[in-house]
């Protein structure tokens, strides 16, 4: 088939823009897109090391402010004295004997408890049980827990000491008399977990 001058012309620039719509769907256009979505990628990470820098601003602010906290305020005197568990579980019992005899209380014993994994610190546990009035009682447990070593009390329960007075029949008179023992019994059992904490030992 032969072709004038005029539709070869035609032929050939037809044939041009296909090459031309070709290239542009096969390479220019994934380029374009390319070129975008990198764009896009690009304004993500300056915004992300943008917030990353305040907050690294502010970390070293808040760093700064800490220590001038420690600073201000240090933390000598909170900690039990001995480090080791045995020997900071005999100083904490000695500490306990001295306030309940101060108090007046009556200590009934007094036993070592598992601290448990979850404290935040190192330190040990008493699992205490003793017996005083109410006058006694209100200033030993406001000495335990506002003096130092700061010390923590939970599992706090407190119960009345039953005070039943003996009973003698003479003569179809009841005579209701108190036995002496009971009358030295304090009215208030007191039992709780005394909790101090140790510093960590020194690497």
């Amino acid at each position: 088939m032969n072709l004038n001058a005029r539709q070869q012309q035609a032929a050939a620039l037809g044939l041009l823009v296909l090459v031309l719509v070709l290239a542009f769907s096969l390479v220019i256009n994934p380029l374009l897109g390319l070129f975008l979505q990198q764009g896009a990628t690009i304004a993500q990470l300056e915004d992300q090391l943008n917030r990353y820098q305040r907050l690294s601003a502010e970390l070293e602010q808040t760093e700064q402010a800490l220590q001038q906290l420690r600073a201000d305020t240090p933390d000598t005197g909170l900690y039990l004295p001995e480090r080791r568990p045995a020997l900071a579980s005999a100083w904490l019992q000695q500490h306990l004997n001295r306030l309940v005899s101060n108090s007046g209380g009556q200590l009934v014993s007094v036993q070592n408890a598992p601290l448990g994994s979850e404290a935040p610190l190192p330190g040990v546990m008493l699992r205490v049980h003793l017996r005083g009035e109410l006058d006694q009682l209100v200033p030993l447990l406001h000495a335990l827990e506002s003096g130092r070593p700061a010390l923590f009390i939970q599992g706090l329960v407190i119960t009345a000491n039953p005070r039943r007075p003996a009973v003698q029949i003479n003569r179809n008179i009841v005579i209701r008399r108190q036995d002496p023992r009971l009358r030295q019994i304090p009215s208030l059992d007191v039992r709780f977990d005394l909790i101090g904490y140790t510093q960590r030992e020194a690497l």
